[in-house]
């Protein structure tokens, strides 16, 4: 599965400034506008740039980011029981 790269910066502009000085294609990067821009979204890469701690958002940004992780680390764990587990490993 591939890795979604998304971008948390204070404005849109510093996100917009961010990818041309370092000659990013934006099709490879999402700007998170919101706590909806992350809805539906898995195997993601946040990069935290410019003024984004200035962001009302924040927050709840990290919340969302926080419980995503908590989960892929729960489906892994799960997943490395059902493998102990198995007559196949037996």
């Amino acid at each position: 599965m591939k890795t979604q790269r998304c971008i948390v910066s204070g404005t849109r502009r510093e996100y917009d400034q961010y990818i041309q000085e370092n000659n990013l294609d934006p099709n490879d990067y999402t700007y998170i506008s919101g706590i909806d821009t992350l809805m539906g979204r898995t195997n993601i890469e946040v990069l935290f740039i410019g003024t984004f701690y200035l962001r009302d958002d924040l927050y709840e940004i990290l919340q969302q980011l926080e419980a995503r992780r908590a989960c892929k680390k729960r489906e892994k764990q799960k997943l490395t029981n059902q493998r102990r587990n198995s007559t196949a490993w037996k």
